[in-house]
């Protein structure tokens, strides 16, 4: 991707330092197998500043009293109607 910066000169970008999840969208973590206890969804209420390559969200789930801060990397988008369960039929055996 180029952008062109303030001088007129095109300055490069990275994908990779570009936020994919936007305030309010629902995320789970990704890996929930090694995390069993985090199977929830969550809400994403800040954007962070990157850790160094890592880019960070704030997040919470409803019910809970705190927010938790993870990359972007450790979540997924969670789309309408979907669960754990489906995503993990889909992930295996594709859209049947």
């Amino acid at each position: 991707m180029t952008i062109i910066a303030s001088t007129g000169k095109p300055a490069r970008v990275s994908v990779q330092n570009i936020h994919i999840f936007e305030v309010g969208q629902t995320v789970r973590f990704k890996n929930v197998f090694a995390m069993p206890l985090m199977t929830n969804t969550y809400k994403v209420t800040r954007k962070l500043p990157p850790l160094g390559n890592a880019l960070q969200y704030r997040i919470s789930a409803e019910g809970e009293g705190y927010e938790r801060v993870t990359t972007q990397d450790d979540l997924e988008v969670v789309l309408e109607g979907s669960t754990i369960h489906n995503t993990l039929i889909q992930k295996t055996f594709g859209n049947t």
